[in-house]
């Protein structure tokens, strides 16, 4: 992650890291890392307020789920997936 991806992270976002970071390795546990990065990749298309909303809302390619709840299952592979069509240009 770029310094300007990290900046463009939520304060609040930035704060759990801190928080849930081994200070002496700096190193995220996989799931905060794994949401880092989802949240990063969003950002290149949305502002905070629509990507909390894309995260909390049911999504016709995610099978009527919510991001979010597949992200605390550890199905982020899903989520990443709807991610690289949006990035490629896919209609969704």
């Amino acid at each position: 992650m770029t310094r300007d991806e990290w900046f463009r992270l939520p304060l609040k976002l930035r704060q759990r890291y801190w928080r849930e970071t081994n200070y002496s390795e700096r190193a995220p546990s996989p799931e905060l890392a794994d949401l880092l990065r989802i949240y990063a990749r969003l950002a290149v298309f949305y502002d905070a307020a629509e990507i909390e909303r894309w995260l909390d809302s049911k999504h016709p390619l995610l099978d009527g789920k919510r991001a979010a709840d597949l992200i605390a299952e550890g199905k982020t592979q899903e989520v990443h997936r709807v991610i690289d069509q949006l990035e490629s240009g896919a209609y969704l």
